[in-house]
């Protein structure tokens, strides 16, 4: 018997770090596949739609009295208060999928993937906002109980947002000017 499951479109949630242009592996026990985090403000429609997927799909495989999952996929921002982006006023989801995800922006609906590389991370670095595309699913009981996981289907670049985690690339102005003599190659360090 198939596994409950329903695909949903979160809106205007930003992206808290991904791998969503080749496959990266958390830790070496792990196959690498496509993945990444979002952040959704607490109360916004985004929550409430998966708050509510995230109950119908449980309860649908699993029986209207099965309490709440094991391992609940919605968690709360201050639990990786360490992280810029991360507080108590959002949720944080994880997601993955083993085949390339659609990537996209535009009104056109252009595909990310088409882009010269060096242009593809502007649509997909920490702090983009944009509509994700997930498939959620229930899985267990087994080994780690019972519990609901997000598949990753796409991404849809929206705008742009302040960069999170990490920092800028310097720029020119960062560093100092050379004199002549360290120009001409003396040794100068």
């Amino acid at each position: 018997m198939a596994k409950a499951n329903k695909q949903i479109l979160l809106r205007n949630v930003t992206l808290a770090g991904n791998s969503l242009l080749k496959k990266s592996a958390f830790d070496d026990s792990k196959e690498p596949d496509y993945n990444g985090r979002v952040l959704i403000p607490k109360g916004s429609d985004a929550a409430k739609l998966l708050e509510a997927t995230i109950k119908e799909v449980y309860q649908g495989e699993f029986g209207a009295n099965a309490g709440k999952p094991a391992k609940y996929p919605m968690h709360c921002g201050s639990e990786l208060v360490e992280k810029a982006g991360f507080d108590d006023t959002v949720w944080y989801v994880n997601f993955k999928s083993d085949e390339r995800p659609k990537l996209i922006y535009g009104r056109n609906k252009e595909s990310v993937f088409d882009l010269p590389d060096d242009e593809q991370t502007n649509y997909t670095y920490p702090g983009a906002v944009g509509n994700l595309l997930l498939r959620v699913y229930a899985w267990g009981p087994g080994k780690y109980g019972k519990g609901v996981g997000m598949g990753l289907r796409g991404w849809q670049f929206v705008k742009d947002g302040e960069r999170i985690g990490g920092s800028a690339p310097a720029s020119e102005d960062d560093f100092p000017d050379l004199d002549d003599e360290a120009e001409a190659g003396d040794d100068w360090m």
